[in-house]
């Protein structure tokens, strides 16, 4: 149930840790309309690719979009006094962090025990290889033969 108030909007939430209703004060409409403005405006320049060098493709829009976030739910003091926005803060400082070339321990990959350590990407391009290779060597091309045509494709 949605309620509004001339100050307040009362909100109730079942599975809200926080008890069974939160008290929220209305976000004016042009502070919708400006993290709008902001998302679209970080939409173009993804589009266009505007990313730092090093940085993978989209990386610059992922940390726009969330800092605009952060700074829209910063506008509601009932977020920032208990720290609601904490982790999305901490999120956007690792993410800083990995743009200066740091290694955040929040992004850092952690190694799984007993598993391998390829991306699924690279098993499947080494599957692939596997099998042209095959194809080529049922084809009678001689296993070094193969092995150049295949990683000459790859390169190329």
């Amino acid at each position: 149930m949605i309620e509004d108030e001339t100050k307040n909007s009362t909100i109730e939430c079942d599975d809200n840790p926080a008890g069974d209703w939160v008290r929220v004060p209305p976000i004016d409409r042009i502070a919708w309309a400006r993290l709008y403005g902001e998302l679209m405006q970080i939409s173009v320049d993804n589009r266009a690719g505007i990313d730092p060098p090093g940085c993978p493709p989209g990386f610059m829009a992922a940390e726009a979009g969330l800092q605009a976030v952060v700074r829209f739910l910063s506008q509601v003091p009932e977020l920032m006094t208990p720290g609601a926005v904490a982790p999305l803060s901490r999120l956007s400082a690792a993410m800083a962090d990995l743009r200066e070339g740091r290694a955040p321990p929040l992004l850092a990959p952690r190694p799984k025990p007993h598993r391998a350590s390829r991306c699924s990407h690279d098993a499947a391009v080494v599957g692939f290889a596997a099998r042209c290779m095959s194809e080529l060597m049922e084809a009678a091309t001689p296993a070094p033969q193969a092995a150049k045509a295949v990683a000459a494709a790859l390169i190329a």
